[in-house]
């Protein structure tokens, strides 16, 4: 069937190259054989028809044009960046002293929302904690987990409005010793992701289009996940973030 559905999607690229569904559908059927270089393909054609999108390595399902479409961003950029790395140690003597109380605390990423974060995982393990996030039911209990943390990203409203827009979330993000989170794309170029390093064993990189990067403990990295990204953990022991949403 999928087959058959691949081909008709061709042929509706082919007789209306300026049939946005029809790309965004195919995009999805190679996305989902694993055949990125298909769908960077198909996404230049879409963009030399004036289509959809601007950059093969960025096909977010949901495109707004006339925005910076850039993979990696300068933390310099953000001014708030320094007062989030400087409250690191605070941070993290949080998250230790609250996990060793409440391990329960972590949760399958794609167990509670957004369901289809789930087929991402290709190996390992990949877990969250909430702090701030539309419909999370848990995050007013984790806010009280690590009240500290909620006060500081409270006083940045880049991180803390955006949750509440339905357009983000603050969370802690830990993927575990062997853990691949295949290449895919966000979805949406409207928003753009900041990773504090917590805990980060050697062995740990990230893919944002062609270039890959290593987390510090500690650092700011900023990145727009609407570009095509994936993440690995080869080394020993959790790799543990902060992610944080804002806006593009």
């Amino acid at each position: 069937l999928k087959d058959l559905a691949e081909s008709a999607l061709l042929q509706a690229v082919d007789r209306s190259p300026e049939l946005q569904s029809a790309y965004l559908d195919l995009e999805t059927l190679l996305w989902q054989r694993s055949d990125l270089n298909a769908c960077r393909l198909l996404a230049q054609r879409a963009i030399d028809c004036g289509t959809l999108w601007v950059n093969a390595w960025q096909r977010p399902p949901h495109f707004s044009r006339g925005l910076t479409a850039k993979p990696w961003w300068d933390k310099n950029i953000f001014e708030w960046s320094r007062q989030l790395e400087e409250s690191y140690p605070l941070i993290r003597q949080e998250l230790t002293a609250a996990l060793v109380q409440e391990s329960q605390a972590w949760l399958d990423v794609g167990s509670k929302h957004a369901l289809e974060d789930a087929l991402l995982l290709e190996a390992g393990s990949w877990k969250e904690v909430v702090i701030s996030g539309v419909g999370d039911r848990n995050a007013d209990i984790n806010q009280q987990l690590f009240p500290k943390t909620a006060e500081l990203l409270k006083s940045i409203p880049a991180a803390w409005h955006m949750s509440h827009l339905s357009l983000g979330e603050c969370i802690f993000s830990s993927i575990g010793s062997g853990t691949h989170v295949r290449p895919h794309c966000g979805f949406s170029n409207t928003r753009l992701t900041c990773h504090l390093g917590i805990a980060i064993p050697d062995g740990c990189r990230l893919r944002v289009a062609g270039e890959t990067r290593c987390w510090e403990e500690g650092k700011c990295l900023f990145f727009d996940d609407s570009f095509e990204h994936e993440v690995w953990n080869t080394g020993k022991g959790r790799r543990i973030v902060l992610l944080i949403r804002l806006r593009s």
